[in-house]
């Protein structure tokens, strides 16, 4: 078994299928304050199922398209993202895989996506490597890169790594099947003044 078809195995069963976990498919309900310090509570919610194939987050974004309110999602699976887009979530189908240039080696998954008010888009995706520099290439050390699209998602300028760990810090003697270092899996938000990105 091909240390690919291992990832994919192990993220079909993190993955639960094909289920997308929307930004909060388990809310965060903000209470009252009651003082200086604002509260929260977790609620259940039930999953939101589409029709592709997905490993990692499934961003999505609206956009008006000759008037018409689009839904746009992206999907990757086994490090390969597809562009999906539709009318709603039950009406999201495939459009095509998603070209990234400079490609980036090893696969990516799309994360998140943020649309600014000029209609370009930012992805913030999580790559994987080898992990060479342990001598395990059966194992993966994670970033974080960030692209841009002037297309609605179809092709993504790659702006590059800009989050990893710091360097020594791979756990080279991890037992843990998959990752044995860095940083990935980000999810991407504007504050409503649309002024400060978190990740």
């Amino acid at each position: 078994m091909t240390s690919a078809s291992v990832r994919a195995s192990a993220r079909r069963v993190y993955g639960a299928g094909v289920v997308l976990l929307l930004a909060l498919s388990v809310a965060l309900i903000p209470l009252h304050a009651q003082g200086p310090h604002p509260s929260a509570r977790l609620v259940s919610a039930t999953a939101l199922p589409i029709n592709a194939r997905s490993d990692s987050n499934v961003p999505m974004v609206w956009d008006l398209v000759d008037g018409v309110p689009t839904l746009f999602a992206f999907a990757s699976w086994g490090g390969a993202p597809s562009l999906l887009a539709g009318p709603e979530l039950a009406g999201l189908r495939e459009v095509s895989p998603i070209t990234l240039t400079p490609g980036a080696g090893h696969g990516i998954w799309m994360e998140s996506v943020i649309a600014d008010d000029g209609g370009t888009w930012y992805g913030f995706y999580h790559h994987e490597v080898p992990a060479e520099i342990c001598g395990r290439l059966d194992r993966t050390i994670l970033s974080i890169g960030i692209a841009r699209s002037r297309d609605r998602g179809l092709t993504w300028d790659n702006l590059g790594i800009r989050l990893e760990g710091p360097h020594g810090t791979s756990a080279c003697e991890s037992t843990n099947a998959l990752l044995i270092g860095g940083v990935g899996d980000p999810s991407a938000m504007l504050d409503s003044d649309r002024n400060f990105l978190y990740l």
